[in-house]
């Protein structure tokens, strides 16, 4: 009789441990909105473009068309356009 009830729990044991690493850990509403928010700008390429204009990336990494940047090479380097020769 003892070693059916411990056959019994063992097995149950097992059982409980495989459905429970095999179940998919889903996080709270809370978190995944938070995740989802990007400080407020809705999209993850939105906040990237905020990022990339606060740190003022364009100017180093973005062709410039007349006194403005090229939007159709934005980032894409010069190009072949001259870099300005600085003077110290």
């Amino acid at each position: 009789m003892k070693k059916k009830l411990s056959l019994i729990a063992i097995v149950s044991l097992v059982i409980f441990v495989f459905v429970k690493c095999n179940n998919p850990k889903s996080e709270p509403v809370a978190d995944q909105a938070s995740k989802e928010n990007f400080s407020g700008f809705g999209s993850q390429v939105k906040w990237g473009e905020h990022l990339v204009t606060v740190s003022a990336c364009h100017d180093c990494h973005s062709p410039k068309k007349g006194f403005g940047l090229d939007s159709a090479h934005l980032l894409a380097g010069y190009m072949g356009t001259p870099v300005a020769d600085v003077h110290h």
